[in-house]
């Protein structure tokens, strides 16, 4: 007979339970852990608070700028357009000494900074004096305040990294890299968008009014505040697992927050008798969201701590463009990742099967796609709860091949369904609406897991290179850019030979649709296939994981170490042997833990590097 102590507890006696090993560890985090359940509690309230603010940052950027400039202000949107290749070029410019300022954390060693310097300063000055000097009109027949545009691009692009160095140097360190941002962009943010709504630039004429305004836009879009606090959530702690549990548990109630602004906003501005195209509606709505957001998003990030296992600044490597260039590029992961996404843009490009399903085929546009769309979105909430526990059961690569087999199957069952001649509505729908809802389903798991694992390879970037280069990761766009370009030329041309130039009214010609289709289809699957080839070897597993957060920590430990070594002025020589001591020791705690005889220090741990920024040795990665 079982012992009746092995028998399962009441409910009441288990959530009593539970309770209590929540109180227990409110403040500290319980063994084998890294964040107490206050941060857990903390981050509903921070993330939350983000989501809802989103509602009045979209509201207000994006097709809402659009909105503001063109129906309020009454500038044409080729204005914008034309802006966009103008600045195209300088943002490589930017994007060269941005990538150095944010990998480096601000902290740039003394010749670097001179270089900057050097290039930095003549460029404000000019931009600086092509907003004072020159007069708007100067080339007018390209744009209205040509010049005025290049000047604020110079201007903003400089005081952007200039204060990027300063805030870091200043704070970073004891706020965090990510949790910096909100607390110092939150005032001017504020200040900025109170000048767009408030300021009369109805009362510019038209050249004026456009490059202030630009001017105004550009300066509001520099202090960033969107998405700040799930940036933070995504290191509160170095363990993938309890990572995702925070972002799928804690953030599903604070994700939930999202859809409250959605349908209140309207609601309040037809109380409040202001149209959705007017200044009222921006003024006394959307900046009421942000402000209620902000304010809930603050009161938890507070408690939020950043963990990622990195030494002291002092002991920080410094990075030019070719040592950060050369580190992401010898990293392999990254590598696979670009090849899978570039081809799998092949189906992000084509029409997808329920574009024809919804509007063309079915002839509906109301009702069924309402339907649709209600019944395929609920696979989002299971999506998110489902992800920790799949994580924790299949590995990256497989969950990646099941979602991608399940994209492929969503397609080909539409089709197949079509082209088998059902002609029962109720079949039909449930085999498009079935393969839909389990391809979200694990697309919802996908997009868990892949935050997760962007934040696994940043660690593992830090673990080869000593930083995690997520700036410099941008070279890979570089590379990418021309390839997404001409792929987004060569798709409509071959939709253009079977027929379909755009017009959607030939859709409804039995035999142009078909082959529309079936080619939509054939490319989407085409691309999904192809993505997976690279990913055969994306072999990242949890124990990789598990030995990289390992060794991070033992660098913290051994930069300690160092201090210690510095402080007793102790010789320079003595201070590897100081390191192989500390990771020693760590490896016999680490046997003293899961039992067995000390093993001997790994020679995979023994230093194997010197970093150039500072006055000591650090083991580097291999």
């Amino acid at each position: 007979m079982a012992d009746s102590s092995a028998e399962k507890k009441p409910a009441g006696e288990r959530i009593r339970s539970g309770l209590s090993y929540v109180k227990r560890y409110w403040r500290e985090a319980p063994p084998g852990r890294y964040v107490p359940f206050r941060e857990w509690g903390a981050s509903i309230a921070a993330v939350g608070g983000d989501e809802f603010a989103r509602q009045g940052w979209d509201a207000f950027g994006g097709f809402g700028s659009q909105v503001i400039c063109m129906m309020i202000y009454g500038l044409p949107l080729q204005y914008f357009a034309v802006v966009g290749l103008i600045t195209l070029p300088m943002g490589y410019l930017w994007s060269f000494f941005g990538w150095i300022v944010q990998d480096n954390l601000g902290h740039l060693s003394r010749s670097l900074t001179k270089l900057i310097n050097l290039i930095y300063v003549p460029l404000f000055l000019v931009g600086l004096g092509l907003l004072i000097f020159v007069p708007v009109s100067a080339q007018e027949s390209i744009m209205p305040g040509f010049w005025k545009i290049i000047g604020t691009n110079l201007v903003l692009s400089v005081w952007g990294n200039w204060r990027g160095i300063f805030w870091r140097r200043l704070l970073l360190e004891k706020l965090g890299r990510y949790k910096l941002w909100p607390y110092v962009n939150l005032v001017p943010r504020l200040f900025w968008l109170l000048v767009l709504l408030w300021l009369p630039f109805n009362n510019l004429v038209t050249a004026e009014r456009f490059w202030i305004l630009q001017f105004c836009f550009n300066c509001y879009g520099m202090y960033d505040m969107k998405n700040a606090a799930n940036k933070v959530v995504s290191v509160i702690s170095p363990d993938q697992y309890e990572r995702v549990d925070i972002q799928a548990y804690p953030g599903t109630i604070a994700n939930a927050l999202n859809s409250i602004p959605g349908f209140l906003m309207p609601m309040i501005g037809q109380f409040l008798h202001v149209q959705t195209e007017t200044l009222g509606y921006y003024r006394y709505v959307v900046f009421v969201v942000i402000l209620v957001g902000l304010l809930m998003m603050f009161a938890g990030l507070g408690k939020i701590k950043e963990r990622i296992p990195a030494p002291p600044m002092k002991y920080k490597p410094h990075i030019n463009f070719w040592t950060g260039t050369d580190a992401v590029m010898r990293n392999k992961y990254k590598w696979m990742q670009t090849v899978s996404t570039l081809v799998d843009s092949l189906a992000s490009n084509a029409l997808t099967i329920n574009f024809f399903l919804i509007y063309y085929i079915l002839r509906q546009t109301g009702a069924f796609v309402g339907i649709f769309n209600t019944i395929v979105v609920t696979a989002v909430t299971p999506g998110v709860l489902i992800a920790p526990i799949l994580m924790r059961k299949i590995e990256y690569r497989k969950l990646y091949f099941i979602n991608r087999t399940l994209s492929i199957v969503a397609q080909f069952s539409a089709y197949i369904a079509l082209a088998a001649g059902i002609k029962d509505g109720a079949v039909f729908a449930f085999i498009v609406i079935a393969a839909g809802w389990f391809a979200r389903l694990f697309g919802q798991v996908m997009i868990q897991v892949n935050g997760v694992m962007e934040t696994n390879l940043n660690d593992y970037q830090m673990w080869c290179s000593g930083e995690r280069m997520e700036s410099f990761t941008g070279i890979f766009s570089w590379l990418t850019a021309p390839i997404l370009t001409l792929m987004g030329f060569m798709i409509p041309l071959m939709y253009r030979e079977h027929g379909y130039t755009g017009n959607t009214d030939v859709l409804f010609m039995d035999d142009v649709r078909m082959k529309v289709m079936m080619a939509g289809c054939v490319i989407a699957v085409i691309g999904d296939v192809a993505s997976l080839i690279p990913m055969l070897w994306f072999k990242f597993s949890a124990k990789q994981q598990r030995q990289i957060t390992k060794d991070l920590e033992w660098r913290v430990e051994a930069a300690k170490a160092l201090d210690l070594v510095n402080d007793a002025a102790l010789a320079e020589e003595n201070a590897e042997q100081v390191l192989r001591d500390v990771i020693y020791e760590r490896a016999l705690n680490d046997a003293d833990e899961n039992g067995g005889e000390p093993p001997a220090p790994p020679a995979s741990y023994v230093p194997r590097g010197i970093y150039k920024g500072g006055n000591s040795a650090i083991p580097q990665g291999r």
